[in-house]
């Protein structure tokens, strides 16, 4: 009789853990979704201006620093 309770039991907790684990996908696949349409949803990066600094961020040519 003992071993009938076990196995009860055991069948029991796997049946639990089955429910337990297909929650867990579901909730996993419901964050994919609205991870998928933020990122379709998203709007576009504007594209940076590549145009030519002023002349003074560039660094000074070595010949015209003077040694202290």
């Amino acid at each position: 009789m003992g071993s009938q309770l076990a196995l009860k039991s055991r069948i029991h907790s796997t049946e639990s853990l089955a429910k337990i684990f297909n929650a867990q996908e579901m909730i996993a696949s419901s964050h994919i979704a609205k991870a998928r349409d933020v990122a379709l949803n998203a709007k576009p990066v504007l594209p940076m201006r590549f145009s030519m600094p002023c002349k003074r961020w560039w660094p000074t040519p070595i010949s015209r620093i003077r040694l202290r």
